[in-house]
């Protein structure tokens, strides 16, 4: 996510902190590249001109101090910048508590309208667990332009388990119409409902769009964009705001190395919250839009917040005791093969590689041949252990040249693989004694 601008920016920075002494010329060549970065980006000339000329008297004052944290000062200049662009720190909640809640989705066909309302519910199932309440969620379309629309949400609802209504008429309004009443009589808490697009904004789609918001009269009127389109989103989100209205904004494939023009575009022009971003395929792919946090991220800072409650929302709460078991047997020594292999699962489910590892600092710096490599590790790991017996799994001091050979075989690779694997797993165990040692990781992370 922002990987483009996040590599020049967190390479700026790193720049400017290798300097011994900070003056006004590398203030003035910071600024220049920074403005470069933000274009190349795609991000709107006039916010990129009025930042710059925010930043420069503050970053000409650190530089003028020749005090020890005067670079300090650039970078959180630079950040708190970035925040205030992009939403500032006020919280926003997401949706209302009213019941029953109406949340339409609106957007051109592409954008993700579909796979979002998967998102959504899935993210409110996990709402509802933290808070010890239960939602009765039900999704519906009007989408009767894209045959697919209706039977690919009804397939989503399934397995998510929540409701799923399909209409009678195929008249959006009249459509729209049954689905209320339907929702009605099963009690719905919530009702996800989403609407056609075109591959381009037309008045018929204006027009029927904004008849299913007189009739549906939602309490959320959300707008999902494809970040991948640039500042070309823009135009998009004028013309919905313009003919239909809407509260706030979406914006999916966030996964990809999209430069990020659009979410700066959006926010600095239309003054819109943007409550969510989507990050991949998967239902759980979707993760709450938070200012500071992304603008840590683009700045090589990471985003360990997210990170966590990322692994929260993934696993229940009995896979949660079972991961906290495996890491207690880590630290007692009692770590086994069996447990690796749990790891790598978890790893696993979490997402890909790459989209882990941009949570963490410094992750514009880890190349993609890098990452790469490293996925193809866990992935000829995953092999061997499954190549293994249990026995092997749980005592692997028992694994002699004979054995390794069999399992080499069985997971289609070498023995050098084998042996890659059981190092990787000694230095795991070794990392293990040694926070140990100085006292758990409690003690690293400065709690008692």
């Amino acid at each position: 996510m922002f990987g483009f601008l996040a590599k020049k920016c967190s390479a700026l920075l790193d720049w400017m902190h290798s300097k011994k002494n900070l003056t006004t010329e590398d203030v003035t060549q910071f600024l220049s590249q920074m403005e470069d970065a933000l274009r190349e980006a795609d991000v709107p000339a006039q916010t990129t001109k009025t930042l710059i000329a925010d930043l420069k008297p503050i970053l000409e004052k650190a530089a003028a101090t020749k005090t020890a944290d005067s670079k300090d000062h650039v970078s959180r200049a630079v950040y708190e910048h970035f925040v205030k662009i992009l939403g500032g720190k006020k919280e926003h909640k997401p949706f209302s508590d009213k019941t029953p809640l109406v949340i339409m989705l609106m957007g051109l066909q592409g954008s993700g309208k579909t796979s979002t309302i998967a998102k959504i519910a899935k993210w409110l199932q996990a709402n509802a667990r933290r808070n010890t309440t239960h939602k009765k969620i039900i999704a519906a379309s009007v989408d009767f332009q894209r045959p697919a629309a209706i039977a690919q949400l009804e397939q989503l609802a399934k397995l998510l388990d929540i409701g799923f209504i399909k209409t009678q008429s195929q008249d959006p309004v009249a459509a729209t119409s049954e689905i209320l009443q339907q929702a009605k009589e099963q009690h719905a808490d919530i009702i996800l409902l989403d609407t056609a697009g075109r591959m381009h904004i037309d008045d018929s789609l204006m027009t029927e769009l904004t008849e299913v918001a007189r009739i549906a009269k939602p309490d959320h009127k959300i707008l999902v964009l494809d970040a991948m389109t640039g500042q070309q989103s823009l135009a998009v989100a004028q013309s919905f705001e313009k003919h239909v209205g809407f509260e706030s904004a979406i914006m999916t494939k966030m996964d990809s190395d999209t430069c990020g023009g659009a979410a700066f575009a959006f926010r600095a022009t239309l003054d819109k919250p943007i409550i969510f971003i989507g990050t991949g395929e998967k239902a759980a792919d979707l993760e709450p839009f938070v200012p500071e946090r992304i603008a840590s991220r683009i700045l090589g800072m990471g985003d360990i917040a997210t990170l966590i409650e990322r692994t929260e929302r993934t696993f229940e709460k009995s896979a949660k005791a079972h991961h906290q078991q495996v890491a207690d047997r880590l630290l007692s020594g009692e770590f086994t093969l069996d447990d690796f292999a749990a790891q790598l699962d978890m790893i696993g489910k979490m997402g890909s590689l790459q989209n882990i590892v941009s949570y963490l600092p410094g992750a514009s710096k880890v190349s993609s041949e890098e990452l790469e490599k490293g996925a193809a590790g866990m992935k000829r790991f995953r092999a061997i252990l499954s190549s293994m017996t249990q026995k092997e799994r749980t005592f692997p001091k028992i694994l002699d040249p004979s054995r390794k050979k069999r399992i080499a075989r069985g997971s289609g690779l070498d023995m050098s693989h084998v042996d890659e694997l059981l190092q990787k797993f000694e230095q795991s165990r070794h990392f293990a004694k040694m926070i140990k040692k100085m006292g758990g990781l409690s003690s690293m992370f400065g709690r008692k």
